[in-house]
């Protein structure tokens, strides 16, 4: 289908500049109701970690960090207590950060392809200008939780996370798009 007037002049989204002009799979109302489900859903969880006081996010996180302590250190038992103490708290930190890394990722992940849905100009700035802006609101958040700090490097940390979920998005976006085959559109 051949655009004219104002359509041909004014490309938007990633597939018409690519030079694609038919509608892919993200514009189908059911997959945009999808992804907005699913970037619910994760800002959801993450505010609901956020909402936990010191006490419950230490129980929360020292069930993983038991098992990966469990994995990478089988003699943990038989250790001294002041080196259990510290690998424990090692192991706390990086599970930690972990989890705000990809949380946020996933949260990234979704408002791209999102952003891609909508076939928004600079689509990934806006995802990721968004989710840092989540992150900052939910360091925020956990000043007003017991025994919680809000930090700016957790900031830094989500919003590489977002960065990272929204690579992700881009990078599935050109597989689909590849494997789709010429002059199919998978994000628009």
């Amino acid at each position: 289908m051949k655009r004219t007037g104002r359509q041909a002049a004014q490309p938007v989204g990633d597939a018409r500049r690519a030079g694609r002009d038919q509608p892919g799979i993200l514009t189908a109302k059911w997959m945009r109701i999808l992804l907005w489900i699913c970037l619910l859903a994760t800002a959801v969880v993450i505010f609901l970690f956020s909402a936990q006081d010191g006490q419950e996010s230490s129980e929360t996180s020292g069930m993983v960090v038991e098992k990966v302590v469990m994995i990478t250190h089988p003699d943990f038992q038989t250790l001294a207590p002041p080196a259990q103490a510290s690998i424990w708290e090692r192991t706390s930190f990086v599970v930690r950060k972990c989890a705000h890394f990809l949380e946020y990722a996933a949260l990234g992940f979704f408002l791209r392809l999102l952003a891609a849905s909508y076939g928004l100009r600079f689509a990934a700035m806006w995802a990721w200008l968004s989710g840092t802006l989540y992150a900052g609101t939910d360091e925020l958040h956990q000043l007003f939780s017991d025994a919680r700090s809000g930090m700016w490097q957790d900031v830094a940390l989500d919003s590489a996370g977002v960065l990272f979920g929204g690579a992700a998005a881009l990078a599935l976006l050109f597989i689909a798009s590849r494997a789709a085959g010429p002059g199919k559109c998978v994000s628009e």
